[in-house]
């Protein structure tokens, strides 16, 4: 569904990817009745996060060369929640999101 929602080479290579690194399939967290009900709908929904940014440069509030303090609204209760994580974590966590 994101291949024929979003045609371009760059998510095509991400799905072939995920598909080789996850055969048995992915687990997301998402909550009930957060997103659209029509399979097309929710591919596009899902399409939007996978081609943007996994971390704005608009949420990432310092950093200090070691250290890297950003925010996110939490999906769970609707606040702003900071943290703060080491760069090596950091760019972990992009590099997982991004491929």
């Amino acid at each position: 569904m994101l291949r024929q929602t979003r045609k371009s080479d760059v998510l095509h290579r991400l799905v072939d990817g995920c598909f080789r690194t996850y055969p048995n399939g992915l687990v997301t967290n998402v909550h009930k009745g957060k997103v659209p009900a029509q399979y097309q709908s929710l591919a596009r929904y899902v399409a939007t996060y996978v081609v943007s940014p996994p971390i704005s440069v608009r949420r990432i509030d310092r950093s200090d060369g070691e250290r890297v303090t950003y925010h996110d609204r939490s999906h769970r209760t609707e606040r702003v929640e900071h943290e703060t994580i080491d760069g090596d974590t950091c760019i972990g966590r992009m590099i997982q999101l991004c491929g």
